[in-house]
């Protein structure tokens, strides 16, 4: 039984969780950005995200909690990033797939889409 439980809480962990791709880009200076956002059924949500100058960014954020994956969410949350910015941003959605916009401490603005979406062409500014 010792052996088993492990297992258990580790199933019901990975299913109160559910993780999409993330890509998105900065304005003017068309530096671009993948990684995952994750949300978990604590009403809490993390985002990483390495962008093609080789700065990582992470997030954690609150998410409406939502009774069905396709129920429209939306919320805010606030970026740091390994060379120095920080930055707020805003988004909305589902819990599969949407997109959002926010702006870094250094006045440059980016956009992202997350999910299925995240596989889109990210729209010029």
């Amino acid at each position: 039984m010792k052996k088993i439980m492990p297992v258990i809480i580790c199933v019901c962990l990975t299913a109160c969780s559910h993780t999409v791709p993330v890509s998105g880009k900065v304005e003017k200076t068309n530096e671009r950005f993948v990684g995952t956002a994750t949300s978990y059924s604590s009403g809490q949500g993390s985002l990483f995200v390495t962008t093609d100058r080789g700065a990582t960014c992470q997030s954690k954020f609150d998410i409406d909690l939502v009774s069905s994956v396709t129920e429209g969410v939306s919320s805010h949350g606030i970026i740091t990033c390994s060379d120095g910015r920080t930055g707020t941003f805003a988004y909305s959605g589902t819990a599969l797939q949407g997109n959002g916009f926010g702006t870094f401490s250094d006045g440059h603005k980016f956009i992202f889409t997350y999910g299925a979406a995240g596989n889109v062409k990210i729209q010029e500014f």
